[in-house]
């Protein structure tokens, strides 16, 4: 083979490595609410002891526990809380979290907007 076919080869099967897993990971995308990802940050800074366990979340933020579930991982996995586990599981606000309702609250307050 010319080193030009090789190179030509090669770029093929980039591309078609590169389109592959553009779809795989286009498909695993999910979007978040923001305004969910607040009610439970919201719910976490504004509980007595500074943190809640799951039951609490659920009846302080007014949402299903599967909803919660899937935010909590999300908000961990952006370190946005923390978890921590004596008896039972606590959810405690980050600096970061505590950033993000700052600045999401500036948000509201420049639109207006009430929660």
């Amino acid at each position: 083979m010319v080193m030009t076919e090789k190179l030509l080869i090669h770029s093929r099967l980039d591309n078609i490595w590169c389109a592959y897993l553009e779809r795989k990971f286009e498909r695993k995308r999910m979007k978040y609410d923001l305004v969910t990802m607040y009610r439970i940050l919201l719910a976490i800074k504004e509980s007595p002891r500074g943190s809640l366990n799951l039951t609490e979340l659920v009846k302080a933020a007014r949402m299903s526990a599967s909803t919660i579930e899937k935010y909590v991982e999300v908000l961990k996995k952006y370190g946005l809380i923390e978890e921590k586990t004596n008896r039972e599981r606590r959810f405690y606000l980050t600096t970061k979290g505590n950033d993000f309702l700052f600045l999401f609250g500036r948000v509201l307050a420049l639109l207006g907007e009430a929660i």
